[in-house]
């Protein structure tokens, strides 16, 4: 999940088939593993299509 992190902190917001897209998983993948990190605090999500971004607990992480 780690590779999802990057990818929505590089890029700002963007959507689950664009992540599918960079990362080469399947969309159902994606939307699961976004779950749990949207469950740990890690991004937060809206709309449709879904659109994910980076909260500041995961701007502090990664920029450590």
């Amino acid at each position: 999940m780690k590779d999802i992190l990057e990818i929505v902190y590089e890029r700002g917001e963007v959507s689950i088939e664009d992540i599918a897209g960079y990362t080469g998983k399947d969309r159902t993948t994606i939307r699961r593993q976004v779950a749990k990190l949207a469950e740990l605090g890690l991004v937060e999500l809206s709309g449709r299509p879904i659109m994910v971004w980076v909260t500041e607990l995961t701007r502090i992480y990664i920029e450590e």
